[in-house]
């Protein structure tokens, strides 16, 4: 690792990530920004706010672009992603998941649209040739691991990009 990507490491935005479970579904966000994320599905986020811990940032996040409010205690943090965006910038996201019927009423708040997606079948596109399904390229493990982690069987986990 070079020392301007080790530099921006020590110095990263703080963002969460999450992904809301129902029956057989996940709430997802088609993104509008930023540019390299235009257009993809992607599990429900932002930015650590001042003075906010992860657990109440993804309960604000997912209350702000969904309309459902879950206490932070709902909210299992299942890993961390760790690494150096394409403009040279760290991140740290912690990536949660919670299982609540109330998920089910999620609906379009802010610009970003609100998509409820069959997890399975989201997962055998994304396994598939992939062109049904514009997503981030990490979407299909992440929601794996999170169900894998809801069922009892998953590891925490740390994935760092270099």
């Amino acid at each position: 690792m070079n020392e301007a990507k080790r530099a921006a490491m020590l110095n990263p935005v703080y963002y969460v990530l999450g992904f809301g479970f129902y029956d057989d579904h996940v709430v997802m966000i088609r993104k509008d920004h930023p540019a390299d994320q235009v257009g993809k599905l992607n599990g429900v986020g932002g930015k650590i706010g001042e003075g906010e811990n992860a657990w109440q940032a993804m309960s604000r996040e997912f209350l702000e672009e969904t309309g459902v409010s879950l206490p932070p205690t709902a909210w299992t943090n299942v890993g961390r992603l760790i690494g150096v965006d394409g403009q040279g910038v760290g991140f740290h996201v912690e990536v949660f998941c919670v299982n609540d019927w109330l998920c089910e009423a999620a609906k379009t708040m802010e610009s970003e649209q609100v998509e409820h997606r069959d997890w399975q079948t989201l997962l055998a596109m994304l396994h598939g040739d992939g062109r049904d399904v514009k997503a981030m390229d990490n979407i299909g493990a992440l929601i794996a691991l999170c169900r894998l982690n809801m069922s009892g069987h998953g590891p925490t986990f740390v994935i760092t990009y270099e």
